[in-house]
């Protein structure tokens, strides 16, 4: 109801004796674990891809999930950034991934071994405030569900690579889950930082204040001083944009960097980048960026977020729909859909949608069937370096 403090099963502050975290800690341990296995007798026993260099076998299980991007945010971490307005350059990448990588690398661990750590590190703690969140909001059964569902999405060996999603996953599930708890200066901190991550984390500010008016019952009078909370979270991209500033001359280098990137500026109008992005896979498939069959997944992983996120208006409160939905407008905002199997992964309110449609055994057998058969496939063309998102 408007105005109450939610309650979950971790409102007596002893969330941590639940059996619903045990279940997830055992979710995670038994799908890494057959996932790394799948990765290292992938990389052994088929072909190396194209896009891996000399087809060379990997030295450890680190080097298996450090390939394409992952190359760039190491660059950073090794060599620091570098911009030039003709070619695609590593500024495109935001800064709290490699920083923390360098912090972990500073230990004395080697850089792809501190990215590896990281990336599993912050999944496990994704995945705990995910159960809470969607404990607090559906109950228990849902949380094992969306939990299960988010470790056998087909991308979800990007949450064990050296890329950022497990680390914005973490703190966008953190950022929700302390304005659902009415922890606004938390939540816009956990939000700053995620825009400090991934550049549509700033946009997180709009469900966020949805949130803020919908718990206040829309009413201006209400608002108090902890809405300026939500300040911190344009503040993440903020810094950013200051120190290209400083470094290049440009506070935009990293959004005008982004059309060396994909040749094509980014579409202004929310939507129009995914929809011209789908017609285009569709009726004028270009073979080196939409090689088929992926281009079926990338289609499906559009057509799969746009059903659910608008379904999520259904069973979650608006914020969360409004937050997905935002976020696929941007990551699709230049025309192109090639990555989107992967932007899609971050997107939560999707496994909890599907969650809630596999109440049933059938439908949950036949999401889980699939979503694991297609990680499986995908897992070994990635560690194996062919083309992927």
């Amino acid at each position: 109801m408007t105005g109450e403090s939610p309650r979950g099963p971790d409102g007596a502050g002893r969330w941590w004796r639940s059996p619903l975290y045990r279940d997830v800690a055992l979710l995670l341990v038994v799908n890494r674990l057959v996932l790394f296995v799948v990765a290292w007798l992938g990389h052994h026993l088929v072909p190396s891809g194209q896009y891996l260099a000399g087809g060379a076998v990997a030295a450890g299980l680190p080097d298996l999930f450090t390939r394409f991007d992952a190359h760039w945010y190491l660059s950073i971490v090794r060599e620091g950034y570098r911009y030039s307005p003709s070619e695609a350059t590593n500024v495109v990448f935001f800064p709290l991934f490699p920083m923390l990588v360098r912090g972990l690398a500073a230990t004395g661990l080697d850089a792809v071994m501190a990215g590896f750590a990281l990336s599993n590190i912050c999944l496990a703690v994704a995945l705990v405030l995910l159960a809470r969140l969607v404990a607090l909001e559906l109950g228990d059964d849902p949380a094992r569900r969306t939990v299960t569902f988010i470790l056998l999405f087909p991308t979800s060996f990007f949450f064990s690579a050296c890329y950022t999603e497990s680390l914005f996953l973490m703190l966008t599930v953190a950022s929700f889950l302390a304005a659902r708890r009415r922890r606004w200066w938390l939540a816009g901190a956990a939000g700053g930082l995620a825009a400090a991550t991934r550049m549509p984390g700033a946009v997180l500010v709009v469900p966020l204040a949805l949130e803020y008016m919908q718990q206040n019952g829309f009413r201006l009078r209400r608002v108090r001083l902890n809405g300026a909370a939500l300040a911190l979270i344009p503040a993440g991209l903020g810094l950013f944009a200051w120190y290209c500033g400083h470094a290049f001359g440009d506070p935009l280098a990293f959004l005008h960097n982004q059309t060396v990137w994909h040749g094509r500026p980014t579409h202004a109008v929310p939507g129009v980048g995914l929809l011209i992005g789908v017609a285009e896979a569709i009726l004028r498939p270009d073979p080196s960026i939409h090689p088929f069959p992926l281009t079926l997944l990338y289609v499906g992983a559009a057509v799969v977020a746009v059903v659910c996120l608008l379904g999520s208006f259904l069973v979650l409160r608006p914020a969360y729909g409004l937050w997905g939905l935002a976020v696929l407008s941007i990551s699709a905002g230049h025309g192109r859909i090639d990555s989107l199997p992967r932007y899609v992964l971050v997107l939560f309110p999707i496994h909890v949608v599907l969650a809630v449609l596999a109440r049933r055994r059938g439908a949950y057998w036949a999401i889980a069937v699939v979503s694991a058969s297609l990680l499986v496939v995908l897992t070994v063309m990635f560690v194996n370096g062919y083309k992927m998102f």
